[in-house]
């Protein structure tokens, strides 16, 4: 049995405002993707795939934290679809205040265990090795 979704219609509808906002400001469309590709849109121009998204929205001020991490398993699948695709893959975050992103081609500054633990573990997958990217180091959208 495959792990629990806890992604909600509303994340959904948070991440298409933002995948949105993103593909005006860039210029494409954008095509949600299967979850089998662990990225949320690929951005698409003339019919091309020019980009593949991977989505967060927090809920908190850019400067609140001074990392923004992502699991490495989902860094590593960004970097596998890049290398076959032929085109970036970026991380893409809607704070409170603003939006930014990186490309996962980037270094993290460093890498950690990351997730859920104690009262607020959901399953024995919330814990995991993260990649944790400085949020200065994060380009602003517009």
């Amino acid at each position: 049995m495959g792990r629990p979704l806890y992604e909600t219609d509303a994340d959904l509808s948070r991440e298409g405002a933002v995948i949105t906002e993103a593909s005006e400001v860039w210029r494409c469309d954008y095509l949600k993707l299967p979850i089998s590709y662990r990225l949320d849109f690929a951005m698409i121009r003339s019919r091309k795939i020019v980009g593949l998204c991977e989505v967060r929205c927090r809920n908190v001020l850019l400067n609140t934290y001074s990392t923004i991490h992502v699991s490495v398993m989902k860094r590593s699948a960004a970097q596998l679809l890049t290398a076959q695709v032929k085109v970036p893959s970026l991380f893409l975050i809607k704070y409170q205040d603003c939006m930014r992103y990186i490309d996962f081609a980037e270094e993290p500054d460093y890498i950690s265990i990351g997730g859920r633990t104690g009262a607020n573990r959901r399953d024995a997958d919330d814990v995991e090795l993260v990649a944790n990217y400085s949020v200065k180091r994060l380009k602003q959208l517009r």
